[in-house]
């Protein structure tokens, strides 16, 4: 009918569809016309009742599909079942879109199987692709982790994997194994499912299965037409983001009597960053400094919110109760002072940090520009060259200069 209407047609008369209607849902640059395929569109909006499936399991819907249908699996193992209802064939028929797009962020690991679920965030497809071997007693992801220094146990891992598999688990951070394993999808820079990232998911696939290609290019094309997607998306967007605040100090200031004021940074890039934490009086005296090395597959913003978290166990090891914390990283003060939590690794960070807080007299989290913020950052340069380092009662001789510095330019 709407292929009718794009190529007009008059008194019942047909007229020539110069081009098939699939080839028109392409985007405009590939050569389409944008138009939405029904078909893709309608899978990804069954996608989403699967989703929520998922994400709201003590919903009315879900315990009764779930006691009907899969009693003792998860939404994405479960088959069709016997008779089932036409709401039922409906949603899993949509299922694998749900499968194929999502993994697990692993929190205790309890409840994501290693060999069977979608796990490794950074691998086509997210599910292992190394044999499990002969003498592997390890069912899930909870059995690969060493409780005792709350971190994986490399030797189990570098015995169970292929190498590239191995580094991949050993980037994945440890953060609370208190905290579940959280369904996050994975085409969405939130973890959060959205039909506009499922729709295009959908017709990127079906295009590249079309042509006969291998699973390594499906899963590659895949991968590059939504990186591109999400840029798109994220340009969009950009005008409903906060712009920094022309107010955000670009000269280090003194705290008020009676509180510290605690500055962080994070720097580096790939898999290595070193953290910074100064702390100082209301007299700009150096009162407390840590840096820290570690070596983690971390986002900027996953460094900065780290950064966050060691500066506040810094502050509670040695009884500075009220301050004022200050970082240049306007996404991570953002992630903190949010009161909501998305999928992303990072919010296992923010929880925990969530969670100091009540512990304080008082705390707060501002923004400041880099020239507020010069001393963390270079302390957090010199982590990338040293080891754990802790200063109390003295001033860490790299960052001497940079402090006297932050006096002339407050003095001027």
């Amino acid at each position: 009918m709407i292929a009718k209407f794009w190529w007009g047609s008059k008194n019942g008369e047909k007229r020539i569809h110069w081009v098939k209607w699939d080839s028109l849902c392409d985007s405009k640059n590939e050569g389409g016309m944008g138009f939405r395929s029904f078909k893709a569109f309608n899978d990804a909006l069954l996608a989403k009742q699967g989703w929520r499936l998922c994400q709201f399991p003590n919903s009315l819907l879900a315990r009764v599909l779930k006691a009907r249908y899969y009693p003792r699996q998860h939404f994405t193992h479960a088959s069709i079942g016997h008779c089932p209802s036409f709401t039922w064939r409906s949603i899993h028929q949509a299922g694998w879109i749900v499968k194929r797009g999502s993994f697990w962020r692993v929190g205790s690991g309890s409840e994501v199987n290693i060999w069977i679920d979608n796990w490794l965030p950074l691998q086509h497809g997210h599910k292992v692709w190394s044999p499990k071997p002969q003498d592997c007693v390890a069912t899930h992801v909870y059995d690969l982790i060493d409780r005792s220094v709350n971190d994986w146990n490399r030797g189990l891992v570098e015995n169970y994997f292929l190498p590239f598999e191995a580094d991949q688990v050993l980037q994945i951070p440890v953060i609370n194994l208190q905290a579940g394993d959280k369904f996050t999808w994975a085409e969405t820079a939130n973890g959060q499912f959205s039909v506009g990232s499922a729709y295009h998911c959908i017709r990127s696939w079906e295009k590249l299965e079309a042509k006969g290609a291998s699973a390594e290019e499906v899963a590659s094309r895949a991968t590059k037409e939504l990186a591109e997607y999400k840029c798109q998306l994220m340009q969009l967007r950009e005008g409903d983001r906060p712009a920094p605040s022309q107010s955000s100090p670009r000269v280090w200031s003194p705290p008020p009597l009676g509180f510290f004021k605690l500055n962080v940074d994070a720097a580096g890039t790939g898999c290595v960053w070193g953290l910074g934490v100064v702390i100082k009086d209301e007299g700009g005296n150096v009162v407390g400094a840590r840096c820290r090395r570690e070596s983690r597959a971390w986002s900027p913003e996953m460094a900065e919110v780290a950064g966050l978290v060691m500066r506040v166990q810094l502050a509670r090891d040695n009884g500075f109760w009220s301050f004022n914390a200050e970082a240049d990283c306007q996404s991570a003060i953002l992630k903190v002072q949010a009161k909501g939590v998305c999928s992303a690794y990072v919010d296992l960070l923010v929880q925990e940090l969530q969670c100091m807080v009540p512990l304080f007299s008082s705390i707060s989290f501002s923004h400041v520009f880099r020239e507020a913020n010069n001393v963390a950052h270079h302390l957090a340069k010199h982590a990338l060259v040293s080891h754990d380092e802790l200063w109390l009662g003295c001033t860490p001789p790299c960052i001497q200069s940079f402090i006297a510095s932050d006096v002339i330019l407050r003095t001027n």
